[in-house]
C-alpha cells in the first residue's frame, strides 16, 4: 500500500514538472544566407530540469546539428555552414518538445556569369540579359524572386530561360531607356528578393560587350556550287560596312561524321556579298568524296570582348567521284602457279576513305590482247589470269573502279617470259617451326640480283585464292642479297611464306615463290604431281573395294521350304501354261505367282467392277508363315528384303482396305489357328477357331489372310506392280 503511494507521488511531481517548465528557441541572427554561421540557443526557466534531457533538433533531420554548449538552464547548438532552404529546430526534454522555431536560410546571390545581348539583326532591338541562378539552381526550397534595373530606370522582373532551368532572362524593352541606348556603357543592378530579404549586384556592360552580329536568317540552307558549298543572306544591312573595316571574325569548323578524317584546323572559306544587302558565306568543298560532314558557324565583331552570335549547324555531302587513285602493285607482285597455270597479280587494295563512291573494285588490261574478262576471279588485292601462256612477255594494267566509273590512272607491272623462269626464283623453300625461320636457296641465276622480298599471308579454304584478301598482305624487303633465310618473332606455321627475288632488269624478275599450309613448295611441281597420283591411286582403290561389297549384298538367296514343291518335285504354281525350268531364276511374265521363302503364295487376282462387293475364299495353300517376315518388290516376283516393314503378327488384327486397293489373296496356315472372313468393303475379322471346330479336324475351316496392295497397276511384260502393300 506504501509503495503504491509513493509511485504516485512521483508521477504527480514529473507532471507537475513539466508543466509548470517553460522554455524559448531562438536563432543568433535574423539574416541567414548560405555558408553563414549561426547559433540556436534553447533556454527554460525550471533549474531541476537537468541540460542532460535537453536536446535541439532538425526535423527534418531527425539529428544532432552541430557542437553543442550547455548550462544549468541553457543549451545551445552551433551551425558553421549553413545550407539553403526551411530548417525546423526543436528543444526535446525526454523526447517532448518543449518549444521549435522555423529557419529560412536563403541562397547567396553571387553572379559570375551575368551578359546583356542586343541583337543588330532583331527588329526590336530587344536588351536580353541573362545568368545562372544561385546555389546550382537549387531554389525550390524558398520563395525567390529577380529584377533588373538599368541605369536607374524601373526594374524589370525576369523569367526562366527557355529550355535552360538553371538560367534567368531579363527582358529590356528599348522604348524603357530611348536616352540611354547608345552610351558607350550600361550600369545594371540585379536584385534577388527571399523570405531571408533582398540582395543586390552591380554590373557595368559596354557595347562591345553587348551588341551580337548575329544571322539575318538562321534557317538558310547550304548549298553546292562548284567546289564550295554556301550559305546566302539577303537584307544583310550591317554585315558588309563591318566587314569591309576588317572588324568581323569568323569561326569555323567542319567536323567529318567519319572517325577516320582528321579535323581540319583551320577550313578555307570565303566572305561574298552581292549587292549593298547580300551576304554570302561559301567553304571549299572537302576533299573527300562521298563522305558526311557538319559544318558549325558562328561569328562577332573583331574585338576581345565581343560576343559570339547563335552557333548556327549544317550537314553536307560530299559528291561522289572516281578513285583518285589506281592500287599498288607489290613489287615482283606477281606468281605464276605451276599446278593450274594461273598467273596470280598482287597489290594493295585501296582505304576505305579511298573509294570515293560505292561497289569499289578493280579493272585489270594485258598488253598481249587479253582482255579483262579473262582475269577471273578478282579479290580486293589479287587477280588471276587463267591458262597464262608462258612464252610470250606481258604489261598488265590494274585500274580502281567505283560506280562512277575508272580511276583515270592505272599501276603497270610487267611480267616477262616464265618459260624456265625457274631459274630466277628462290628454290627449296623451307621453315623450321622451331627457330621460326624461313630459308631458301639462291636462284640460278645470280647476275644481277639485288635483293629478296618476303611475303606473308593468311591462309584462306579456297582453292582459288591464295592469301584471304579479306587482310591485307605483309611483305619485308630484305637488303642483302646474300641472305637466304629470314627469321621470324612469332610462329609462321600456319601462315603462307612466299619470296621474290629482285633484279636490276626487270626483264629477269620470276615473280614469287610460295610455300602454303599444307601444300609443298610451288616451285616442286615434281613432287606435288608424284603426290596427286597417289591419292589418285588411294580413290580408285575405295572405289573398287566398294563395288565389290555393293555386288556382294545385291546376291539374295531364296530357300523354299517343305511343302513347296509337288509330288513330282516341281514347284506348285496356280497355272500351268508352260513348262517350269527349277534352275531358271528368271520369272515368266505370264506367271503371276511367286513363291517366297516364308512359304507365303501370291496370287494377283483381276479388280473387281465393283469394290463393295466380296471375293470368294482362296483355295488353302499348306505352309507356315513367319510373322516377322517382310514382302516387298514387285509381283508376281516378289524380293525378300530385310529392310522393309516387318509383317505383324496377323492374330487378333483388323485391317480395312480403301477402295482404291486391288486385293491379293493368300492363303496360309499358321502356327496359331485363325481364320478371316472377308466382307463388303474388305474387311477382314480374324477370329479364333473355337476348341469344338479344332477337334472336329473339318476341312472347311481353314486359316487365311489378305494383303490389300495400293496403286496396282499391270506393267508391259505382263508383271504386276504395287509400291506399298496391306496385310490383313
Amino acid at each position: 500500500m506504501r509503495c503504491s503511494w509513493l509511485t504516485y507521488l512521483a508521477v504527480f511531481t514529473l507532471s507537475f514538472c513539466h508543466q509548470k517548465t517553460m522554455a524559448s528557441l531562438t536563432v543568433s541572427q535574423k539574416e541567414i544566407r548560405a555558408g553563414d554561421s549561426y547559433n540556436v540557443t534553447c533556454r527554460w526557466d525550471n533549474a531541476s530540469v537537468s541540460s542532460e534531457n535537453i536536446k535541439i533538433e532538425v526535423a527534418r533531420r531527425r539529428h544532432g546539428i552541430g557542437t553543442r554548449n550547455a548550462t544549468a538552464t541553457t543549451v545551445v547548438d552551433s551551425v558553421s555552414n549553413a545550407t539553403v532552404g526551411q530548417w525546423h529546430y526543436e528543444c526535446l526534454w525526454n523526447g517532448r518538445t518543449l518549444a521549435w522555431l522555423q529557419v529560412p536560410v536563403g541562397a547567396r546571390l553571387q553572379v559570375e556569369d551575368f551578359e546583356c545581348r542586343i541583337n543588330l539583326y532583331d527588329a526590336t532591338m530587344m536588351t536580353n540579359c541573362s545568368f545562372s541562378k544561385p546555389n546550382g539552381g537549387q531554389l525550390d526550397a524558398i520563395d525567390v524572386s529577380f529584377y533588373l534595373r538599368v541605369n536607374g530606370l524601373p526594374p524589370v522582373q525576369c523569367t526562366d530561360y527557355p529550355h535552360n532551368a538553371t538560367r534567368m532572362l531579363c527582358i529590356i524593352d528599348p522604348g524603357v531607356m530611348p536616352k540611354t541606348r547608345f552610351e558607350p556603357s550600361h550600369n545594371y543592378t540585379l536584385i534577388m528578393s527571399d523570405q531571408v530579404g533582398n540582395q543586390t549586384q552591380h554590373f557595368i556592360r559596354t557595347q562591345a560587350q553587348e551588341r551580337v552580329l548575329d544571322w539575318p536568317n538562321k534557317e538558310q540552307p547550304l548549298l553546292r556550287s562548284g567546289n564550295y558549298h554556301c550559305l546566302t543572306w539577303q537584307k544583310s544591312l550591317w554585315s558588309e560596312y563591318y566587314y569591309q573595316n576588317g572588324s568581323i571574325d569568323w569561326h569555323v569548323r567542319v567536323i567529318p561524321l567519319n572517325d577516320a578524317i582528321p579535323e581540319t584546323e583551320s577550313p578555307p572559306y570565303e566572305v561574298r556579298y552581292c549587292g549593298t544587302t547580300c551576304e554570302q558565306f561559301c567553304l571549299h568543298t572537302p576533299p573527300h568524296p562521298n563522305q558526311q560532314f557538319e559544318l558549325r558557324l558562328r561569328r562577332r565583331f573583331n574585338l576581345s570582348e565581343a560576343p559570339w552570335s547563335e552557333t548556327i549547324m549544317r550537314q553536307l555531302l560530299v559528291p561522289k567521284a572516281i578513285p583518285s587513285r589506281p592500287p599498288r602493285l607489290l613489287p615482283n607482285g606477281f606468281f605464276l602457279d605451276p599446278r593450274s597455270q594461273g598467273l596470280y597479280i598482287f597489290w594493295e587494295p585501296l582505304l576505305s576513305l579511298e573509294h570515293n563512291a560505292p561497289n569499289l573494285t578493280y579493272s585489270l588490261t594485258a598488253s598481249d590482247g587479253f582482255a579483262r574478262k579473262e582475269a577471273s576471279p578478282i579479290g580486293r588485292n589479287f587477280a588471276v589470269f587463267p591458262q597464262w601462256d608462258d612464252s610470250r612477255d606481258s604489261t598488265i594494267s590494274v585500274y580502281s573502279e567505283n560506280s562512277e566509273g575508272r580511276s583515270l590512272n592505272c599501276s603497270d607491272l610487267y611480267v616477262p617470259i616464265m618459260d624456265g623462269g625457274e631459274d630466277r626464283q628462290p628454290q627449296a623453300l623451307k621453315y623450321d617451326k622451331t627457330s621460326h625461320t624461313l630459308s631458301w636457296t639462291a636462284p640460278g641465276k645470280s647476275s644481277g640480283l639485288l635483293h629478296y622480298t618476303v611475303y606473308w599471308c593468311s591462309p584462306v579454304n579456297d582453292t582459288q585464292k591464295i592469301c584471304d584478301d579479306s587482310q591485307a598482305m605483309q611483305l619485308l624487303q630484305l637488303e642483302d642479297a646474300g641472305r637466304q633465310e629470314h627469321r621470324f618473332d612469332r610462329s609462321m606455321e600456319l601462315i603462307n611464306l612466299g619470296v621474290a627475288a629482285t633484279y636490276r632488269d626487270e626483264v629477269d624478275s620470276g615473280g614469287m615463290t610460295w610455300l602454303r599450309v599444307g601444300l609443298p613448295t610451288e616451285a616442286d611441281p615434281g613432287r606435288s604431281r608424284y603426290l596427286e597420283g597417289i591419292v589418285a591411286l588411294i580413290v580408285l582403290c575405295l572405289i573398287f573395294i566398294s563395288y565389290r561389297k555393293l555386288h556382294r549384298c545385291s546376291g539374295i538367296g531364296i530357300e523354299f521350304p517343305n511343302g513347296v514343291y509337288d509330288d513330282e518335285g516341281k514347284p506348285q504354281r496356280t497355272r500351268t501354261d508352260g513348262p517350269a525350268d527349277d534352275d531358271d531364276d528368271t520369272a515368266d511374265p505370264k506367271d503371276t505367282s511367286q513363291q517366297t521363302s516364308s512359304g507365303i503364295q501370291l496370287v494377283v487376282m483381276e479388280p473387281p467392277k465393283e469394290h463393295t462387293k466380296a471375293f470368294s475364299k482362296p483355295v488353302p495353300v499348306t505352309g507356315t508363315v513367319k510373322p516377322w517376315i517382310a514382302l516387298a518388290g514387285t509381283l508376281p516376283a516378289v524380293v525378300v528384303k530385310a529392310e522393309t516393314n516387318q509383317m505383324p503378327d496377323v492374330s487378333g488384327r483388323t485391317c480395312t482396305i480403301d477402295d482404291d486397293i486391288t486385293p491379293i489373296q493368300i492363303e496360309i496356315e499358321t502356327d496359331t489357328d485363325i481364320r478371316a472372313t472377308p466382307t463388303d468393303g474388305y474387311l477382314l475379322m480374324p477370329s479364333t477357331i473355337s476348341q469344338r471346330e479344332r477337334e472336329s479336324k473339318n476341312d472347311s475351316v481353314q486359316g487365311y489372310m489378305q494383303l490389300g496392295f495400293n496403286n496396282l497397276e499391270t506393267m508391259a511384260n505382263g508383271y504386276m506392280k504395287a509400291p506399298s502393300f496391306r496385310l490383313g
